[in-house]
């Protein structure tokens, strides 16, 4: 009976290590990811930085190239449209659009896998996994995302005061408040704004909280365990606080840029 107990105290120890060791590589890759988020949206502005701080950003961008490196689909869409103002707002309808077709991707490959394998529990299996990854992209995706869609109110003005005309920062060739930048700006990037950078956040939170009130629920806690993950169950919010923290960064360094070039 003693062999028993000591086996089964070396094995709940053993079993501790792992989680704490799982849970410290959870907590690293996310302050890793969001180091990278921050630094790469700090980049693309040209302010004028301390040499240290310019050096610790010039490492950065060697390893993560820049959103344009990335994934560019310019000539694709210059081959159809002769417009600039179209290529550009397909550009922008295209990049909101990437995380949900990515998201689309996944999901019709894992239901064929899991047909082939035919698996149990198709509908639950693909409901949780699909769950857990449209968290995980929305988590590497919404700061691009905000900032993308506080771009389009960022226009100079290229001409003087008396008579101003405004074009976009990111495109001069498009100008702004026309009707269909307006339509683009307060129809479509306004309200995909305030979606990622406040629903969603609002909603994962609440469904957070109360899945793990619930502490019956394991599928619950296995769905949304990517948001909770490495933390401590009574501070299953710091995350949440993460992500209003880059969503003001976001917000802050779009219309300092704006300020700047206007004054």
């Amino acid at each position: 009976m003693n062999d028993m107990e000591k086996l089964a105290k070396e094995y709940s120890k053993d079993l501790e290590e792992d989680i704490e060791y799982d849970d410290f590589k959870a907590n690293i890759f996310k302050i890793l990811v969001n180091y990278v988020q921050v630094a790469g949206i700090l980049t693309s502005y040209e302010f004028e930085w301390p040499e240290s701080i310019e050096d610790v950003f010039d490492v950065t961008n060697k390893f993560v190239p820049s959103e344009e490196d990335a994934f560019s689909i310019d000539c694709i869409v210059a081959l159809g449209r002769d417009d600039n103002e179209g290529i550009f707002f397909f550009k922008f309808a295209f990049e909101l659009a990437l995380p949900f077709l990515y998201w689309l991707l996944f999901t019709i490959v894992y239901l064929i896998y899991l047909v082939i394998r035919r698996r149990s529990n198709i509908k639950k299996t693909l409901s949780r996994n699909t769950t857990v990854l449209f968290i995980i992209i929305g988590f590497l995706v919404q700061p691009n995302l905000i900032e993308s869609c506080l771009q389009l109110f960022n226009c100079q003005n290229f001409q003087d005061d008396a008579n101003p005309k405004f074009f976009m920062d990111d495109d001069p060739q498009v100008e702004c408040w026309t009707r269909q930048h307006a339509i683009w700006t307060l129809g479509i990037a306004l309200p995909f704004f305030l979606i990622w950078g406040i629903v969603l956040p609002l909603f994962l939170f609440i469904k957070v909280r109360r899945k793990l009130a619930n502490k019956d629920d394991v599928a619950g806690h296995a769905k949304f365990s990517f948001v909770f993950e490495g933390l401590k169950k009574t501070k299953y919010y710091w995350e949440f606080l993460t992500v209003v923290r880059k969503v003001v960064i976001v917000i802050i360094f779009v219309f300092l840029h704006i300020i700047s070039v206007q004054f």
